[in-house]
């Protein structure tokens, strides 16, 4: 049990009593899940209810009962399916492609040793950047039967600003542009090394971090003028405004944050680094989490223990007011053209598979649509799917890119009218044939690929008018694993999300979970310069839109 246990305060629940936690127990070998399994999925169940209560109680603990089975049954439909044969992405591509061949003698007999679905007869040596689809025909056994047998091919799930969808109208393009912001990661030419940051580095990064924060607080409070100045030790019998990071009182990865354990530790240049305690009692609504910088009014009477009166976490980017000040003379001259975008986040293939039918019906989607953009999101090989797991793959981790993702997109822009399309590509650090680092260069794509470009995760772009602001770290799953929350509403999705925009930074945690290989010499690259129209972060979680 207390495996369990623990597996479930990792996500900051608790259970009510031990009759609780046994019933849990029943529940995960009914379903045959392990404890961190069962913590998972009680974690997903939990983004969709009403209530914010983290102590799991009998009611819940049935209530997510009637949830596992409806999951179960939902998937046993999806598998008693019948077959149905798929569309393919345009009219032009040979039928010949779709049907099964042999595999060449040379792989047949390993292949059915380790009964590999993958693309078939394909020595790696025969493999280059632009190798013919046609090569990679599968075999018979590499079909994915359930995602062929799926009945909800091209349904819609969800719709937001219905009102203004039917307003839509869509025009002929005539090109669009697309312009990255900031600085990149990497030059031509330039190598680029990974993971050379020092202590150093790190402590002045969360300094810098705390001072900025404190000055974007200036210029939206007036009444904190002197936040900067002010040490979060200092004694103080009235109130004043402090800036400071909160720190679990046992700081390391993965430490649970709770509401009797916060410390707030102000920067160098006003408090010397000091930590104090942060008494939140007084406050109606909070969400914490370790890293994030914030702006606190209160008294510290003893100098140890600061109490909070006012805290205030969200401090929006001045960059967008900015530019909107500056473009209000020209808006009217300059009316924004219309922009339609199809944004995806992988695996963009199956998991019985590596033939990527995902991404092929994806582009079939694209082509009826005329998209003006198309922004794919990794993973594209990923480090979790059975194959690459079991080492079972017979083909390099840069030839199944080339060959299954690049070749596609290739073809696909061959074939389509619309040949000023831009589509953009966004490694994940779940991506076996990329750094595991973060922030993220982009892929070294061939010389040949001008209709396609890589962008470094994040990154922030402008086309059209539009800001889109992305980023393929699960970002969302780190925030609301070290997140507390007290009296706030219901949307907990879109107030972790908002986390990104409140505090100026793709990934405000610090410091990160155990595998997540942050970067901290490339800071300038996680902060967020300006407030996005848009912002795409793929939650493991829950698929939500705000």
């Amino acid at each position: 049990m207390d495996v369990l246990i623990k597996a479930f305060k990792s996500g900051n629940f608790s259970f009510d009593d031990q009759s609780v936690v046994k019933n849990c127990q029943d529940l995960a070998e009914k379903f045959r899940l392990s404890s961190e399994e069962i913590a998972t999925q009680y974690d997903n169940y939990f983004s969709t209810l009403d209530s914010l209560g983290y102590k799991i109680t009998a009611g819940s603990l049935a209530s997510f009962s009637r949830f596992l089975e409806k999951e179960v049954a939902a998937s046993e439909r999806q598998k008693n399916t019948s077959a149905v044969k798929p569309r393919v992405f345009a009219k032009a591509y040979d039928d010949t492609h779709d049907q099964p061949t042999p595999p060449n003698k040379r792989h047949a007999g390993s292949a059915a040793k380790s009964g590999l679905l993958t693309p078939g007869g394909i020595a790696p040596s025969n493999l280059t950047p632009m190798t013919g689809r046609s090569q990679l025909t599968a075999t018979p056994a590499s079909a994915s039967t359930a995602f062929r047998a799926r009945t909800n091919r091209g349904q819609t799930v969800c719709i937001f600003n219905e009102e203004i969808r039917s307003q839509w109208n869509k025009t002929a393009s005539s090109g669009t542009s697309v312009q990255i912001l900031g600085e990149p990661l990497t030059l031509p030419g330039v190598q680029h090394l990974h993971m050379m940051d020092t202590l150093e580095g790190k402590v002045q990064c969360i300094n810098d971090r705390i001072v900025d924060y404190g000055e974007a607080m200036k210029r939206a409070l007036p009444e904190a003028k002197d936040i900067c100045r002010t040490s979060v030790s200092e004694v103080t019998q009235e109130p004043v405004w402090v800036a400071g990071r909160i720190v679990a009182e046992h700081e390391a990865a993965g430490s649970a944050l709770n509401a009797q354990s916060v410390l707030l530790e102000g920067s160098r240049e006003a408090s010397g680094g000091a930590r104090v305690r942060l008494d939140l009692s007084q406050l109606q609504s909070f969400r914490l989490f370790p890293g994030q910088v914030v702006g606190v009014k209160g008294l510290n009477p003893t100098g140890s223990t600061f109490v909070a009166q006012q805290l205030i976490t969200h401090v929006i980017p001045v960059g967008r007011m900015m530019e909107e000040k500056k473009g209000e003379g020209t808006a009217a001259a300059s009316p924004p053209k219309h922009l339609s975008m199809v944004v995806a986040a992988g695996p963009f293939t199956n998991s019985d598979n590596v033939l990527y039918e995902p991404l092929t019906d994806l582009l079939q989607y694209c082509s009826e649509h005329d998209v003006d953009q198309v922004l794919l999101m990794g993973p594209f090989v990923d480090v979790e799917h059975p194959r690459i797991k079991d080492g079972t793959l017979d083909v390099l981790f840069e030839q199944l890119f080339q060959q299954q993702v690049l070749s596609k997109l290739h073809e696909w822009q061959q074939l389509s009218e619309n040949k000023k399309r831009h589509v953009l590509l966004m490694p994940s650090t779940r991506d076996a044939h990329s750094h595991p680092v973060f922030p993220q260069p982009p892929f070294m794509l061939p010389s040949d690929s001008n209709k396609v470009r890589s962008i470094q995760s994040p990154t922030c772009f402008v086309s059209e008018g539009l800001t889109v602001a992305a980023c393929s770290q699960d970002v969302l799953l780190h925030l609301s694993a070290g997140e507390i929350a007290h009296g706030q509403g219901q949307d907990r999705m879109g107030a972790l999300a908002s986390h990104v925009i409140g505090q100026q930074s793709f990934y405000p945690v610090f410091p990160p979970p155990l595998g997540t290989c942050l970067d901290t010499s490339h800071y300038s690259a996680l902060q967020l310069q300006t407030t996005p129209d848009i912002l795409f972060c793929p939650p493991p979680l829950l698929l939500f839109r705000n």
